[in-house]
């Protein structure tokens, strides 16, 4: 019998060592029964993109631009570029960049400026503010809030700079003539030529 078993017991540690390769192939240890952790596979360093340089801020003041104005006559809505004076007491504007043709001129002395719109229009005009100057109001319209902003602090301190420079051009006329008639009081008083009496 013992030689009827002795290929049988080949057979079986054939398939022992047999599977303990297979086993050790899988990852699988015989100490603990469980897996061996793999190794994830090396990530790909992804390639940095260059800082792209931020644009600067824009500045507090703007000079000149294109604003959309409300016509007087027609009442309709027109682009026009807008140029402020050097001095910031005038606001110009004209059909184009060009500044040949000029369409009219706002006088900032005094003027007071607000967002929004007087009144209530057809359609909604969100980015519109509202310039009330001494000889008119004008309703002006922005394409975008931050440009609103700029040109209402400008147009602001335009006015009160405009306001406080016609103040003093004011005070200064108004000494000059003073003074101007005080001398010309002076001059055309002339004192009596003294005589003597005959005797």
């Amino acid at each position: 019998s013992a030689r009827v078993h002795r290929p049988n017991m080949r057979r079986a540690a054939l398939l022992c060592v047999f599977a303990t390769l297979q086993i050790a192939n899988g990852g699988i240890t015989l100490e603990f029964g469980s897996k061996k952790p793999r190794r994830p596979p090396p990530r790909k360093a992804a390639a940095e993109k260059p800082e792209q340089p931020r644009a600067p801020p824009p500045p507090p003041f703007v000079s000149k631009g294109w604003l959309v104005k409300k016509g007087h006559k027609r009442r309709n809505w027109k682009r026009r570029y807008f140029v402020l004076s050097d001095d910031w007491s005038t606001l110009t504007y004209y059909d184009d960049e060009t500044a040949r043709r000029e369409r009219g001129r706002v006088r900032l002395a005094g003027a007071q400026c607000a967002m929004g719109l007087d009144y209530v229009p057809k359609r909604a005009h969100v980015f519109a503010f509202t310039v009330r100057a001494r000889d008119d109001v004008y309703h002006l319209e922005c394409s975008s809030e931050g440009e609103r902003q700029r040109w209402l602090r400008t147009l602001r301190t335009a006015a009160t700079s405009a306001r406080d420079a016609a103040k003093e051009a004011m005070e200064t006329e108004a000494e000059d003539a003073a003074l101007a008639a005080a001398t010309a009081a002076a001059d055309a008083f002339v004192p009596a030529k003294f005589t003597t009496a005959s005797i």
